[in-house]
This record gives C-alpha cells, structure tokens and sequence, in this order.
C-alpha cells in the first residue's frame, strides 16, 4: 500500500515510453540551441526571402500498406487482412517544400536501368531508375535531386536545410551546392530532426497516412488483377505515382508554411514567432487545426517529439527502399504472375 500512497504523494504514474533516448536532453537541447543561432546569423548574413528558404528530406514509403487492424467477429481467433505479398518491399521519395509554402515536384527513386514512359508518370513527378535492384538513395541520387527539384532559380542565392544523411555531407555534395547550386546550406543536428526538420515534423507523417488512404481504397473497391493461381497483384507503378502526387497535393501551403515557423527556420527575427517554435502540448499545438486545401483538417496531428536514438549523424537506414524480385513490381504480366 505504501507504493500506492507514494505514487499520488508524488503524482507519478506509469507511462508508456514515447521515444528511446540515448542522448541526455541538455545535449538535444544544446544542438537546438546552437542550430537556431546558426540559422539566425546566416538568415540575417544573406537576408534570404522565404521563397529562397527549403528543406528536403528522403523518406520510405511501403509498396503494400495493409492496415493492422480492421472489422470482424468477436471471438475468431486468426483475424486476415488483404496482402499481394509485397509489404517488404519499399521505394524512397523525395519530398521537398519551401519556407512560403511552395511544394517542389517529387521525386521517385525506384530500381532499374529502363526509363518509364512519359505517359506512365503523372504531371509533378519525377522518377530516377537507380540502375540497381534496390533504389539507393545516395551522393548521386542527391545530385540528381539538385539538377531535377533544387535547380529552379540558380541565379538566387538559397538557403537549403536538411539532416545528416551521409549523402547530403559528402565533399562532393557540398563543393556542388555551393559551386553549381548557389546554395547555402544548413545541417540538423543528429538526434533533432523530429524537432527541427520540416518534414518531419509536419509533412511526412500525413502525406504517408493519404498514401494509405489510397491504398486502402484500392484494396477493397479498386481494379485489380490476379495471376493464374488466383492472387492478388501489387498496384502497378502508374497508380502508385498517382497515389504519391494525390498525397502530396493534399498537404496544405499553411502546413508547410508554419513547419518552418515551428522549426525556428523561417521565424521572424524580430522574435514574433517564437512562440510557435518548438511547440510541445499535443492537447493545444496551434497547428493542429490549420486546415487543408479542401477544407477538411490534417488526418493525423502533428508531432514535436525529440527523436532521442540518433546519433550525431543520422542513420541512413531509411533512406534505402530494399526491392528484391523487382520484376514482381515493374512487370506484373510477366510469366508467374
């Protein structure tokens, strides 16, 4: 009984753990601290206009998305869901935005040498063959995302803010972006990007939850084919192009807009905004209710937890889609299928 007496002495109680850290907070909080400073001193060096302000990021995205959970009766033991069989395969895109809420084209890296059609990719996305069986994002591919998205206006100076992915820290890639690109850039710090990236904070996590809304329709009111054993196919890449560009045009300007706000990367620098940085109540985060260009809200709110568990330089084990047996994807009428 004593336990119990203590813990409502104390006002403690058992919580489930929201992110394993293995970085103390004070250090978090000192690599936010001296990102801000950072970004404030060059901001106010090249007086950049928020046009001229972005962030990118790569991020995995699943072939199948089968929900883990859905209608059945009470008491049945084995509980199915709909599956092609190809929930471990993945491909990478890029999504990249700027400070004024201007979304750039996305860009698909899947694997293989052959080029699709151009009427197999939709109007606002891009599409790399990596030349490999698994789409690799990398120095080249990051080259290839300068030269395809980043490259709009050369002649201004920009200011580009993104983590510390291998591919993004390469001499090469530096000595491009700044020779080539005129482009400033901006690191986040290992272990904050949930704080201090834009689309971590605010773009991924929707974007992923509209793909699933997609797929999610498909599998139970979409065309579909079956091979001659009677099993389901995987969506063709048309219709997952299709699916990125819809999620993607879902995300809202004011989204995008207040991301940045909320990192401290566009914030005014007369301090007006710096209530909007770093904001952590889930219960009143002002930017839960922005709505979306349709007028319906965000399907999921919008998170500003630290991720505790990188380390000083953030793992590049999401920004690798893993295809293997590729032709199961890419040619879905071939012979076994």
């Amino acid at each position: 009984m004593w336990f119990y007496r203590f813990r409502k002495r104390h006002n403690l109680s058992f919580r489930r753990a929201t992110h394993i850290a293995q970085q103390s907070r004070d250090l978090i909080d000192s690599r936010v601290n001296g990102f801000l400073k950072q970004v404030i001193k060059t901001r106010k060096q090249h007086h950049y206009e928020d046009r001229f302000i972005g962030n990118m990021d790569e991020t995995p995205v699943w072939i199948e998305m089968p929900g883990k959970s859905t209608l059945e009766h009470s008491g049945v033991n084995q509980v199915s869901v709909s599956s092609t069989g190809h929930e471990k395969k993945r491909y990478t895109v890029v999504l990249t935005a700027l400070a004024d809420g201007t979304k750039l084209p996305v860009l698909v890296l899947l694997p293989g040498v052959r080029p699709l059609p151009a009427n197999k990719v939709p109007p606002g996305v891009i599409v790399h063959m990596c030349g490999t069986n698994k789409s690799w994002a990398s120095a080249a591919t990051t080259k290839v995302w300068f030269r395809r998205v980043w490259c709009r206006e050369p002649s201004n100076k920009r200011l580009l803010v993104w983590d510390t992915f291998r591919g993004h820290t390469t001499e090469e890639i530096k000595q491009y972006a700044k020779e080539e690109m005129n482009t400033d850039m901006i690191y986040i710090p290992g272990g904050c990007t949930s704080k201090l990236q834009p689309a971590d904070v605010s773009w991924n996590r929707p974007f992923k939850m509209y793909l699933q809304e997609s797929y999610d329709e498909w599998v139970y009111s979409g065309a579909k084919t079956y091979t001659p054993k009677g099993n389901m196919r995987a969506p063709e890449v048309t219709m997952l192009l299709k699916w990125i560009k819809n999620a993607w045009q879902e995300i809202s300007p004011s989204i995008i807009i207040k991301s940045f706000k909320k990192t401290g990367i566009s914030s005014a620098l007369d301090g007006t905004d710096d209530h909007l940085l770093g904001y952590e109540s889930d219960d009143e985060d002002p930017f839960e209710n922005c709505l979306l260009e349709n007028g319906t809200e965000p399907p999921v709110a919008i998170s500003s937890s630290i991720d505790g568990a990188q380390l000083s330089e953030d793992s590049d084990s999401d920004k690798l889609s893993d295809f293997s047996d590729t032709d199961d994807y890419f040619d879905p009428d071939s012979p076994g299928h």
